[in-house]
């Protein structure tokens, strides 16, 4: 089984949505293919101790990352001070010393804003990710040519979303989505939800398994559980694969219905008998668990999804709409994660800027000037 999730910056960002889905693809998946926004967020502690002041400023700074106007002004009037100090060739030495308890000055800032944005990261499920890149199952890339993260892959999200191989392992894969993506802005059509009902050009959503709350493991954990149950979820990650595969050729109901559902209770049996998970749930952080749905979808409803997050400029858009017609007809294998208790439920449109009341915003920052003595 291959499976993706292809993620995007909003304001505000909480990335514990993404972060979940990225450790379930990594502990189900024979291959797992991170593609987005989130790449900032795995690789930002790696990077960010690899620069030094002026480019580590550059790279918070063009993130877009920090939603502090003051701090990134201080940012913005940095760099253009540094430009104009490097262009003095013989700078007074009262202007060396100023510069210098300025940069010592800015370099705090810095500091206290990136050990903060950790905490966060580390609270929202991203802390180790980084480390489990360097599983060959586990691969990430970015879709913005203009990212700042040097030496990451840069993938096409039109190839993605119409199944091009972008990168070995990233095509008919199955589609891991979160509970705001089933919108009536998206599904303007009727959705089965019960086995009986499905059929073909129809898109269904079929309660699966749970998982518990996977965020708060750490790599070391989340490592350790997949080598414990790779062997074990074997007929699942098969079935799966071939149910893909025929989503992608025309439509996969059938292999759904009669030979991935059967994989479900062997791999809900291995999940809750894994003693890690076990120990997991035993805790009140850990013993929540979510849904997860499996479908198929036609691919105008991820494509009209992906315009609306702005990963799909609307030209683009258009000309998928505009050749839809011509193209041999096929369906998307989606998993999609729904909170815990509120079950499978079509939903209004919502604004992806609205995050939990019980999720502080991921950046948060006291800090908004520099003081020089």
């Amino acid at each position: 089984m291959r499976s993706i999730q292809l993620d995007f910056p909003v304001k505000d960002f909480n990335g514990y949505d993404f972060a979940y889905k990225i450790r379930a693809g990594y502990l189900l998946s024979d291959m797992f293919s991170q593609v987005g926004s989130s790449t900032f967020f795995i690789t930002f502690n790696f990077v960010v101790k690899s620069l030094n002041l002026i480019n580590k400023a550059r790279f918070i700074y063009s993130s877009g990352m920090c939603n502090e106007t003051e701090i990134m002004d201080i940012i913005e009037s940095f760099i253009d001070d540094q430009k104009a100090f490097r262009a003095l060739k013989h700078p007074p030495n009262s202007h060396f010393l100023a510069f210098k308890r300025m940069e010592s000055a800015f370099d705090k800032l810095l500091k206290e804003w990136s050990l903060s944005f950790r905490l966060s990261l580390s609270k929202h499920g991203y802390d180790g990710l980084m480390e489990l890149c360097c599983d060959n199952h586990f691969l990430i890339s970015h879709y913005d040519d203009s990212s700042v993260i040097e030496n990451m892959a840069i993938v096409s999200p039109i190839d993605l979303l119409t199944n091009k191989l972008t990168r070995p392992n990233t095509n008919n894969a199955v589609w891991l989505m979160p509970q705001k993506f089933y919108s009536e802005q998206y599904f303007e059509t009727w959705v089965v939800t019960k086995i009986e009902e499905i059929e073909v050009d129809v898109p269904y959503f079929i309660k699966c398994f749970d998982l518990p709350n996977l965020n708060i493991l750490t790599s070391t954990e989340l490592s350790s559980i997949k080598k414990q149950i790779t062997n074990l979820i074997t007929p699942f990650k098969t079935e799966v694969e071939k149910w893909a595969t025929l989503c992608y050729q025309s439509n996969g109901n059938s292999q759904f219905i009669n030979i991935v559902l059967p994989t479900m209770a062997g791999l809900q049996a291995t999940i809750d008998e894994n003693e890690i998970i076990k120990h997991l749930k035993s805790t009140p952080a850990g013993c929540i668990s979510a849904p997860i749905y499996m479908g198929e979808i036609s691919p105008l409803i991820l494509w009209k999804y992906y315009f609306e997050m702005n990963v799909l400029d609307e030209p683009t858009y258009e000309g998928l709409i505009k050749d839809y017609d011509s193209v041999p007809n096929y369906s998307v294998p989606i998993m999609l994660f729904t909170s815990p208790q509120d079950g499978l439920v079509l939903g209004l449109n919502i604004d992806l800027d609205e995050e939990s009341e019980t999720v502080d915003k991921i950046i948060s920052s006291n800090k908004k000037h520099i003081n020089i003595d």
